[in-house]
């Protein structure tokens, strides 16, 4: 069974890694450009998709068409329609960006008026930046989709400040880690997750799916969600304004949340303090299951179907903390015995292998482990930039997600299995070794620690288990 595993997995990456240079070096036929672009390409392009990769630049401004990928790695990049002409910039293609800032811009005018957060108003569009695929930035300060700009995939994107400007368009979904702000303004067709630690969407800002956010600090929301909003946030506040609407339900876990707007479905709220916004434009069309610290008096005419209150727990309380920690044991039990169990009948000489526990060994699945972190992010970058290997990267990554998620439980196993003492089972045996692993995770401050280093050197056993043919 582990000879066809790793047969499988080799070729699976050799055949990964052919279709992905093909792909790479002539699309054409899959991608074409569209509208009347095809003048403003350089002509050495002629009608064969190119992909470009910048590097190690200060700053680099993409101002005409590309016909393909563009992988960029630079201080400033700037993605801009030409100012000599009023045809659209198109990337035929996916941006990949490593940057301190980036910023996907067109060519608006600006009118004297402005809107009522003080903002002044678009009064027209000269000329577009349209992405025709997907973009990947990494900016270690702003990532800006300027007014007027498209994305026609989804954007990924991980910044300390992500700028969605108003009249910005993503047509797939946005997926946003923001170390400070995340500000969304424009329109998202997909559906938006997010962690930030602020947040805020003003009255233009609109999604016609999803909201699924988690911040840290605080939420100001408004705009239009058409679906489904969930909102996390432990110790932080999130307000909603009279602007806000959801299309369908509400769902809110937060320490503070003051609500207003309009929900088309079922709201539930679990929150510290709650307060509502007695106005016209505060009301629940459907149900209103709330928890809080006291059942309080909500303004006639907010909810229209049935109040349910229950007390609130707090997550700090003694009780609250208990029952996480069991149900966090439980699962743990669960994901080790289930692992264990199927891999114990698939593959038993495999686990005959872990089994050969020494101090020597032990330090070496250590070595392989710290060599995995320390290899895997530059192996990862540098298949990326190559241009013609993103799919073996992201395969990958996979197989790595995937080793490292059956390795604790299978090292646990072995660990049982080269316990030598006959007069306890041997799933009693794998019992006690998760509970301890359990309890030392509990340790403050050395715990995660000393669970870290069980991590590393049970992938690193893995590993060497999976590659290595001498016992």
């Amino acid at each position: 069974m582990l000879k066809n595993f790793k047969r499988f997995f080799i070729i699976a990456l050799f055949t990964l890694l052919i279709t992905s240079t093909v792909f790479a070096e002539d699309i054409s036929t899959t991608s074409p450009i569209h509208d009347n672009t095809i003048s403003s390409i350089n002509s050495k392009n002629d009608d064969r998709d190119k992909d470009i990769s910048v590097r190690n630049n200060d700053n680099y401004s993409i101002n005409e068409n590309i016909n393909g990928n563009a992988f960029i790695s630079t201080k400033n990049l700037t993605i801009s329609p030409s100012k000599n002409t009023n045809l659209p910039l198109i990337v035929n293609g996916d941006v990949f960006a490593f940057s301190s800032n980036t910023i996907i811009e067109s060519n608006v005018v600006y009118s004297d008026s402005k809107d009522k957060t003080g903002n002044y108003m678009i009064d027209k569009i000269n000329s577009t930046s349209k992405i025709q695929g997907n973009v990947y930035v990494v900016a270690t300060d702003t990532f800006t989709l300027d007014s007027g700009s498209i994305i026609d995939g989804d954007l990924y994107v991980s910044a300390t400040t992500v700028n969605i400007n108003n009249q910005s368009t993503i047509k797939g979904n946005l997926f946003v880690f923001a170390n400070s702000t995340l500000n969304l303004n424009g329109n998202v067709s997909g559906s938006v997750y997010g962690i930030t630690n602020i947040c805020n969407i003003s009255y233009s800002g609109h999604i016609e799916k999803d909201l699924a956010l988690t911040v840290t600090e605080s939420a100001n929301i408004s705009g239009k969600i058409d679906r489904d909003t969930k909102i996390n946030s432990e110790k932080g506040k999130v307000v909603t304004s009279s602007d806000f609407i959801t299309g369908r339900d509400l769902l809110i876990d937060v320490d503070n949340f003051e609500f207003a707007g309009e929900v088309k479905g079922n709201v539930k709220i679990i929150a510290k303090a709650l307060g509502f916004n007695n106005n016209k434009n505060c009301v629940i069309h459907g149900n209103l299951d709330y928890s809080s610290k006291s059942e309080m008096s909500i303004p006639d005419g907010i909810v229209k179907g049935q109040t349910t209150f229950s007390k609130y727990t707090d997550r700090n309380s003694i009780s609250y903390i208990l029952l996480s920690k069991v149900i966090s044991y439980i699962s743990l039990l669960l994901y080790v015995f289930v692992i264990s169990l199927i891999f114990k009948y698939i593959s038993p000489n495999f686990i005959e292998k872990l089994s050969n526990i020494t101090t020597t060994n032990i330090f070496i699945g250590l070595g392989v482990g710290f060599g995995l972190i320390l290899a895997l992010f530059p192996i990862l970058l540098l298949l990326i930039i190559t241009n013609f290997t993103i799919s073996l990267a992201f395969v990958l990554l996979l197989s790595i997600t995937f080793i490292t998620a059956i390795s604790v439980p299978l090292f646990i196993l072995a660990i049982s299995k080269a316990w030598k003492f006959e007069k306890i089972n041997l799933y009693l045996k794998m019992l006690i070794v998760t509970s301890i692993l359990f309890l030392v995770s509990l340790i403050p401050n050395i715990g995660t620690t000393l669970l870290l280093l069980f991590i590393i050197i049970s992938v690193g056993k893995v590993l060497i288990g999976l590659f290595y043919k001498k016992n």
